[in-house]
């Protein structure tokens, strides 16, 4: 692991272009951003669907459902490493080895592989508390790494 560190707290920082590995707790909290824009999302449309339930309620539906995670987790982790809750959290997705972005059909593929991670009892989420990289299984299969950017 030459030129890569371990992060243990969301003090830590890189320095001279060093990339620290994200620690686990920025990551969930990064993934509990972005879900949690999502749901509360839902949760307004649930509200308000009785009352807008003709065409537009039903654009609005599919643009929420299909578009936001579109947008959050293949374009903007694809095209820049972060979605919008690894931004707050200044972290991002890179290329194993390197600092580019992986690009938008491997941030698909990665999205996807997340299944992995849940089986066996979302063992996968945790993996990262004791591997020395850091990894979920969607990491491993896709060959990404979760760093701190610098600001």
């Amino acid at each position: 692991m030459i030129g890569k560190r371990r992060s243990n707290s969301f003090e830590e920082h890189p320095s001279d272009g060093e990339q620290v590995l994200a620690g686990w707790w920025s990551r969930a909290a990064a993934e509990a951003i972005d879900v949690g824009i999502y749901v509360i999302a839902w949760s307004l449309l649930l509200m308000l669907l009785p009352q807008v339930m003709d065409d537009i309620g039903v654009i609005v539906f599919v643009a929420l459902t299909v578009l936001w995670p579109a947008f959050n987790w293949w374009y903007l982790q694809g095209t820049t490493g972060q979605t919008v809750g690894k931004k707050m959290l200044r972290i991002a997705v890179h290329n194993a080895g390197t600092s580019d972005p992986t690009g938008i059909p491997k941030a698909i593929g990665r999205y996807f592989a997340r299944f992995l991670d849940t089986i066996p009892l979302y063992v996968g989420l945790l993996w990262p508390l004791w591997d020395e990289e850091r990894r979920t299984f969607s990491d491993m299969v896709c060959f990404t790494r979760v760093h701190k950017v610098q600001t």
